[in-house]
């Protein structure tokens, strides 16, 4: 996070610390949200690990999360907000995007070279989260850069047998294991700062 964006967001939360009781609520939302917001994780500042504690605690109850009055609005998709997602994977790194199927990385954009390129498996089925039916858990998801092309492997055996396999080959491939799905997005100015995991 830029200084700018953490000054703004404590200034936030400052302006949020008012006696009321409703106004508690929102101050305590607002310190979960400034922490949250942490790159070092919300709990490196001793002042953010009570709140953050009484945050796991609640959510783990199955109760909602904090609001903030001067936060943001993750209806609009404005400002500067968090919002719990179950998620089995981290975003993808920049530059990059989900993909299925059998995949391959080479850093040659000549096609003759892909049919010696190793190439894996990635499935991704929607839900609530990514799973391998076969295995009945989560699998390892890619992301790639860009698309250079696709290739046909194996051979054909006659008959209904065909164990040829289309293989889509990009310039970049990054495999992001299943990690805990319970997750918190963090949003800063409108756009996805990070995601936490609880």
């Amino acid at each position: 996070m830029n200084r700018k964006s953490m000054i703004a967001l404590a200034i936030m939360m400052g302006s949020a610390a008012i006696t009321s009781q409703s106004a508690q609520a929102s101050d305590w939302g607002c310190q979960v949200l400034l922490c949250l917001s942490d790159p070092r994780g919300p709990t490196t500042e001793s002042e953010c690990r009570p709140p953050i504690h009484k945050l796991w605690r609640e959510l783990a109850k199955g109760h909602s999360f904090p609001s903030c009055a001067m936060a943001g609005s993750s209806d609009t998709g404005t400002g500067s907000f968090a919002r719990q997602v179950y998620e089995w994977y981290d975003p993808c790194p920049e530059g990059t995007k989900p993909a299925e199927g059998y995949i391959a990385e080479s850093t040659s954009p000549d096609p003759n070279t892909w049919r010696r390129l190793n190439y894996s498996l990635s499935r991704i089925y929607t839900g609530r989260g990514w799973y391998d039916r076969d295995e009945g858990g989560p699998t390892t998801r890619a992301c790639v850069g860009n698309h250079m092309g696709t290739y046909r492997t194996g051979s054909w055996w006659g008959g209904d047998r065909d164990d040829r396999k289309t293989v889509q080959v990009y310039d970049k491939v990054v495999w992001q294991q299943p990690q805990n799905p319970r997750a918190i997005d963090v949003y800063i100015d409108g756009n996805l700062h990070q995601r936490v995991r609880w």
